[in-house]
């Protein structure tokens, strides 16, 4: 498939039955595991409130084996770093703690968040994921790169870090 086009964008969509929000799993690029990581956190700062890139995982563990996320990834020779598996639970949103790519603006408190996704809230998230695309592009393609979101996505772990290192020194 990669001989004949170059591949933007591979993303299997699913529903969830446990985890709450809408999430990808990706694969984790060895040479350089942040790739993977930057088209969720585009897409978590577009889809907000339903998308948690919090729940995103970035593994490629011998139970997934035989998912369409890794098939392609193998297929594709281990080079494509924007290959996903979008999952949208059943139940709905949940509140995530963390989420310093927010900005200033407050986040929903659990209340606000007690409800089931609808048709429209789906559909949100299909739009959500093509603006997301539309934006990696764009950055790929600006003099920079995608070394902004790069250097975006590292502020954030650190900062997640650092935020649950002072949780658990407030604990002790």
């Amino acid at each position: 498939m990669s001989t004949e086009r170059h591949l933007a964008l591979y993303c299997d969509l699913h529903g969830h039955s446990r985890r709450k929000n809408i999430f990808m799993y990706g694969n984790n690029q060895y040479e350089d595991d942040e790739a993977s990581r930057i088209f969720p956190f585009l897409m978590s700062k577009l889809a907000q409130p339903n998308f948690s890139y919090d729940y995103s995982r970035f593994n490629s563990c011998r139970t997934k084996e035989h998912t369409a996320r890794i098939a392609m990834w193998r297929d594709l020779g281990s080079k494509h770093s924007n290959i996903f598996t979008m999952e949208a639970s059943f139940c709905g949103p949940k509140y995530t703690k963390f989420e310093p790519h927010r900005g200033n603006k407050k986040g929903p408190g659990a209340s606000e968040l007690n409800y089931h996704f609808n048709t429209q809230d789906l559909t949100s998230a299909g739009l959500h994921l093509c603006q997301a695309l539309l934006q990696y592009r764009e950055e790929k393609d600006s003099k920079m790169g995608l070394l902004n979101v790069q250097y975006q996505v590292q502020q954030y772990h650190i900062e997640k870090e650092a935020k649950l290192e002072q949780e658990e020194l407030i604990r002790q």
